[in-house]
């Protein structure tokens, strides 16, 4: 009996040895295949820019008369996918409904044309032969509509794709009605090559503006259950003070250490873009997020 008992007492700690062991290599896993993913994407929005001339856009942009926002992260995928996953189609004006002004204020569809019926056939094709091809593999990336990732989607389309990282959110419909899994929204930024200063406190001067993707972390503290009545608790990097790097408990500090002086910080990848995946825990602003910058 003692003997078993020490056999079994044995068993016990090498299987709590094990177990953390395992997870430590899953995790490592899944932060490896997210780098590889940012990678892809970095590629693949390179790409995009030989082609269109310029990185995506990241610009926040509102509708008025309650029409809905349109984010960085779904730029991203409309650049490198099509705002209806049939490639970016280059009269794009980045706009939630995927319109564009066809003079005087005549705002006509680029992308419907190319599905509904009441377009002719031969609109129909002309408008795909314009497109440019998917810049990215579908079957490498998991996508999902905004309305399927957040419960309460704030001021955002619903209809409009966004991009997801590796790491389980929550499950949705996903092609032929199968369920699976999609991670959460990879958060794209387009540098302000016009703006030299990257100091939060005069957003007209800034190099990267937080804005660009706030209505869709709103969004992410409403589906965790974050927000609690009208008192807002935004992810914590959403204060702009903190993403700029102002505060002395900032998580996203984007100053370049090495060309950085006092009074003129000078921010990582300033020409280009950034991107953020949420990491493990499915909160920006944290340890485990896993960037193009760090």
């Amino acid at each position: 009996m003692i003997e078993m008992l020490m056999v079994m007492g044995i068993i016990v700690i090498l299987i709590g040895i094990l177990i953390p062991s395992l997870t430590a290599v899953r995790r490592f896993a899944k932060n490896t295949q997210q780098t590889a993913q940012i990678v892809t994407l970095s590629l693949a929005i390179e790409a995009f820019k030989n082609e269109y001339g310029d990185y995506p856009a990241s610009d926040f942009w509102n509708l008025s008369n309650n029409q809905r926002d349109y984010s960085g992260a779904q730029m991203l995928s409309e650049a490198l996918l099509g705002w209806d996953l049939l490639g970016f189609h280059p009269k794009s004006e980045w706009r939630a409904d995927g319109r564009y002004n066809d003079g005087a204020d005549n705002f006509a569809h680029l992308y419907e044309r190319a599905t509904l019926g009441s377009y002719s056939d031969e609109l129909r094709q002309r408008n795909l032969e314009e497109r440019y091809k998917p810049y990215i593999d579908r079957s490498q990336i998991q996508v999902a509509r905004v309305g399927q990732l957040f419960n309460n989607t704030q001021n955002l389309a619903a209809q409009t794709f966004v991009i997801c990282d590796v790491f389980n959110y929550r499950k949705i419909t996903g092609p032929g009605g199968s369920m699976v899994w999609a991670g959460a929204p990879i958060l794209y930024y387009k540098a302000r090559t016009n703006h030299y200063d990257f100091d939060s406190s005069e957003l007209s001067t800034s190099r990267y503006d937080w804005r660009d993707n706030g209505t869709l972390i709103r969004a992410k503290g409403v589906q965790d259950g974050v927000l609690a009545g009208t008192a807002e608790k935004e992810h914590e990097w959403f204060d702009r003070a903190k993403f700029y790097g102002e505060a002395a408990d900032y998580n996203y500090s984007l100053r370049d250490p090495l060309t950085s002086v006092p009074n003129r910080p000078w921010p990582y990848r300033p020409d280009s873009y950034i991107l953020i995946s949420a990491g493990a825990d499915g909160e920006y602003g944290t340890s485990d997020d896993i960037t193009n910058f760090r």
